[in-house]
């Protein structure tokens, strides 16, 4: 199952849904499911019931069930909490160059852990949006360039790696969704097109739960996909300027 809320915060009700977390306290339930899921999509009783179904059908079926965000990472608002994760397994495989990206980025994380989009445009110069393109770009690049030897590291062959890089490639596409967003209202000097970043960012990470699902599942790999109609983008969801279709 892949709904529409963030892909690096998903991993903890991942886990939670395959029995690795959990617990029976209702306030430490509570919490796991504001961290792992975005905004109102942790309040909603019918998607709770349907993680607490899933959780209890694999506990009876070899854990077929799985569940992921599709969403960019940090959603609106908070891009610590993604990295936090994303830092945690860097220092298991690589802490030197934790520390190293950990202390580029935290200038740009303080800046961005809480009301992120809006922060990213208005308390982030020029200069700093290309710096934090860059050190997401080379974070990419890097753990890309080291695949092997942190797979081989890693705790859970391949599953582990995947996590923490498609929270990288997450993150990444966050920062250029919220640049494109900026763009709508600069139509004659944007650089980007269109407000499509998010649908950017859950096509490519509901390809990437597919590709999990066919390499370390069934081979089959099948989903099912819950979000808001708008990012179907179809005809019948034409919307006003400037999102069209």
């Amino acid at each position: 199952v892949v709904t529409e809320s963030g892909l690096p915060e998903s991993r903890e009700i991942w886990e939670y849904i395959l029995g690795k977390n959990g617990s029976d306290s209702v306030v430490a339930r509570d919490t796991m499911y504001k961290r792992g899921l975005n905004k109102m999509y942790a309040n909603w009783t019918e998607g709770r019931a349907l993680i607490e179904w899933m959780r209890e059908y694999n506990r009876n079926h070899d854990n077929k069930l799985h569940y992921y965000g599709s969403d960019i990472g940090g959603f609106y608002q908070d891009w610590k909490t993604p990295f936090a994760s994303i830092f945690g397994y860097l220092q298991k495989v690589d802490a030197p160059f934790a520390k190293v990206i950990s202390t580029d980025l935290s200038p740009f994380l303080d800046i961005l852990s809480q009301n992120a989009r809006v922060n990213h445009s208005e308390h982030l110069s020029a200069l700093e949006k290309a710096r934090l393109e860059i050190l997401l770009d080379d974070l990419l690049w890097h753990m890309d360039s080291h695949r092997e030897e942190y797979v081989a590291k890693s705790e859970s062959d391949e599953t582990e790696f995947e996590w923490a890089r498609q929270s990288v490639e997450s993150m990444r596409l966050a920062d250029n969704y919220y640049r494109n967003y900026l763009q709508q209202c600069h139509p004659k000097t944007s650089k980007f097109v269109g407000l499509d970043g998010r649908e950017i960012a859950m096509h490519r990470n509901v390809l990437w739960a597919l590709d999990q699902r066919r390499r370390c599942g069934d081979g089959t790999g099948k989903l099912i996909i819950i979000h808001h109609v708008v990012h179907t983008k179809t005809e019948s969801q034409c919307q006003e300027d400037p999102w069209g279709y």
